[in-house]
């Protein structure tokens, strides 16, 4: 975006618009989700919309009918994509017979990943299995397998026969965490199985002869590395920089990572393949021959693919692989370039071939940083500009080299965290304070190792040239991890655990766009516009304080099958049952309620909203009568004593906080019912939470 342009940004980018409506379309059938009998409605939908299309795109005079025609034969694409990607709507879906099948034949469809007590496989399935007969079948399941002394572990293509002892994926209902059931519906996975070792028959090895090139050119870029390097973090982070492989990285050196603000250099991004592309463009430019020039376009983009199909295809190298294609193609016909545009048509091409990539955490980061690199980085570059007279000599041409560097890295820093930050602050719940100075050094740092790790893996064979490349690969990534401890070290506590409401961010991302159209195009409305914002923005700020500073209730949660209990008022807390060390869950829960102070235990009884309620451990001794509102069970017997207990207490409300087994369950749940006594299962409803 040019600085005082007058254009609409519709007009600069009229891709724009196909983009807003495709999102529309997804967006609704995300929400919606419908039945087989909504292909009938669609298909009858599309073809209203299309009409019109047409005829109005031969009246010039309607215009506006013609927009309108247009965007909605958009939506109902969008809407379609999703219908056709979504294995739930084929009569062979897997999920529909389940129950009547004895067992599953999957093909384990992605690398396994290693857990504390079990490693877990995707897989996909092709065929369903009774006494009777052999069915095709589609669809994705999450496999666990129990770890064991005699581990077998199988491997990508991998034909399995399980028992069909399927579960469906359900939400862990635990307050403020990302809704994993609706994550795994998003990718197609909906159930899920937790098997022994010897439960599980080899169909088929997949032959590694049968490997296409470009499995057999990932493999050995995997073998190359951990040939190579001997150091375990360095071997990691060249695997997931290089080739998308991401499983060995150390979870507290992902965290290192994040809390410094430059986790996207685990990931291939558009910096890998800018590297790559700018390396073959280079040495074709030492060929000076027009006529060679379509051929040595595709032979750089073939090679640009290649790499980027062999590293995985992750969403950002897809969108930077895409984005070179469109800006190569356009510069070899000679046509301006127009990056905003250019990004919209990325994102326009990915969400055809997958629509549901619209809510992936990697996707939306990767395009939003781009965006704000487009926009705001000209302007971040002219801040570090200066009018000094350049000097011819060696030594300052050297240093005016290094400090062009810097600016560029300071520069891109910034621009990128404008836009990046309020999406990152709403997800992970941190402001990296220390981004810019991770981000220069990781500039420095990881562009260097970027480069000698392609060169390793070319000369991979060649011992001492490898040797020297490994040494020198070794000292930089131990020296870099070293800095970025050291600066995680510095970060402020209580940009750890910002959250922010869905409303909060949209006000921010409008403050901050209409400030930009205040500054970049001179017009007063985008500044009225980011002032209105900024005051809602402080007034539902002061709303939420004052709600945090009057909050009182309790919470019942859990974690891994245990039982957590927490009472708190204002920003305190009590932990009534569980572990004291904090837990995935619980942090997520105190960041959403803001809670930071831990007091000293209480007793079990408390009243809130008017509410007398009791907690009721196993150790507890029963008094002959104590009437509450509310009974919560920390640990509910196998057997369901509801009579005892409705005699004792005499609840209106009981909440099993534990695990009983399906058969106590039942019986729980049925003694309740019998005796008109609400009972909620936070295993199955969800956490409790009072108010």
């Amino acid at each position: 975006m040019t600085q005082h342009s007058q254009v609409a940004i519709w007009e600069q980018a009229p891709m724009m618009r196909l983009l807003a409506a495709l999102i529309t379309g997804i967006l609704m059938y995300d929400t919606f989700t419908p039945q087989n009998v909504a292909l009938c409605y669609l298909l009858i939908g599309w073809s209203i919309s299309f009409v019109p299309f047409v005829l109005l795109s031969l009246n010039k005079k309607n215009s506006l009918g013609s927009s309108l025609a247009g965007f909605f034969s958009i939506v109902v694409l969008g809407f379609s994509l999703c219908y056709w990607a979504d294995s739930r709507q084929r009569n062979d879906f897997w999920g529909k017979e389940l129950g009547a099948k004895q067992y599953s034949l999957v093909v384990v469809s992605a690398e396994p990943i290693t857990k504390n007590k079990t490693i877990k496989y995707e897989v996909a399935a092709l065929k369903s299995i009774d006494s009777y007969r052999v069915t095709e079948s589609v669809g994705k399941a999450f496999l666990y397998v129990f770890k064991s002394s005699q581990e077998q572990k199988f491997t990508l293509g991998d034909t399995l026969l399980l028992p069909n002892k399927w579960q469906p994926i359900n939400k862990s209902g635990n307050p403020f965490e990302l809704n994993y059931q609706q994550q795994c519906a998003r990718k197609g996975i909906y159930f899920q199985q937790f098997v022994d070792q010897q439960k599980i028959k080899v169909y088929a090895r997949k032959d590694k002869k049968s490997y296409n090139l470009i499995e057999r050119a990932h493999s050995y870029g995997i073998r190359s590395i951990q040939q190579n390097i001997p150091d375990s973090n360095t071997s990691a982070l060249l695997k997931a920089m290089l080739l998308g492989d991401e499983r060995d990285i150390d979870p507290s050196l992902r965290e290192a990572y994040s809390d410094t603000g430059i986790i996207h250099i685990i990931s291939i991004s558009g910096a890998h393949v800018a590297v790559l592309f700018a390396a073959i463009s280079a040495l074709f430019g030492l060929i000076n021959n027009k006529k060679m020039k379509w051929a040595q376009l595709g032979v750089c983009l073939g090679i640009v693919w290649f790499y980027v199909l062999m590293s995985g295809a992750s969403t950002p190298a897809l969108r930077a692989a895409i984005m070179f294609s469109i800006m190569s193609i356009g510069a070899a016909c000679q046509q301006e370039a127009n990056p905003l545009n250019q990004l919209f048509s990325t994102a326009f091409v990915l969400l055809l071939f997958n629509p549901m990539w619209l809510f992936t955490i990697g996707f939306q980061l990767s395009f939003i940083a781009v965006l704000s690199l487009i926009i705001f980085y000209p302007s971040m570059l002219s801040l570090f500009s200066s009018n000094r007279p350049k000097k011819n000599s060696s030594s300052h041409r050297f240093f005016e080299h290094c400090t062009h560097f810097l600016k560029n890295a300071i520069a891109a820093s910034l621009a990128a965290e404008i836009l990046v930050a309020p999406l990152v602050a709403y997800y992970f719940h941190s402001f990296p304070p220390m981004f810019l100075v991770a981000n220069v050094l990781a500039s420095l740092a990881m562009t260097v190792v970027l480069i000698m790790g392609m060169l390793l893996l070319l000369f991979a064979h060649f011992s001492p040239i490898a040797q020297a490349l490994s040494s020198i690969l070794v000292v930089i990534t131990q020296a870099f991890h070293g800095w970025i401890s050291y600066l995680q070290q510095v970060n402020i506590p209580s940009l750890k655990s910002i959250h922010l409401s869905p409303m909060m961010l949209v006000l921010i991302y409008i403050f901050i766009l209409g400030l930009t159209g205040y500054r970049m195009l001179k017009s007063k409305k985008g500044l009225w516009i980011g002032l209105f914002a900024l005051l809602a923005f402080s007034i539902q700020h002061v709303h939420k304080s004052w709600q945090i500073a009057h909050q009182k209730g309790i919470i019942v949660y859990q974690q891994k099958g245990e039982a957590l209990i927490e009472r708190y008022t204002g920003r305190n807390f009590i932990i009534i049952n569980g572990a004291t060390t904090e837990s995935f869950a619980q942090k997520k829960a105190h960041i959403g309620l803001h809670l930071k102070n831990e007091k000293t235990a209480a007793g079990a009884a408390c009243m809130i909203k008017g509410q007398k309620i009791l907690v009721l451990r196993s150790e507890d001794r029963l008094p002959d009568s104590f009437p509450i509102d509310i009974l919560i069970l920390a640990s509910a017997n196998q057997k369901s004593d509801v009579k005892r207990l409705l005699k004792i207490f005499r609840p209106k409300k009981m909440v099993l906080a534990n695990n009983p087994k399906a058969y106590a369950l039942k019986d729980w749940e049925s003694q309740c019912a019998q005796h008109k006594i609400a009972l909620h299962n936070i295993h199955k409803d969800g956490a409790f939470i009072l108010p």
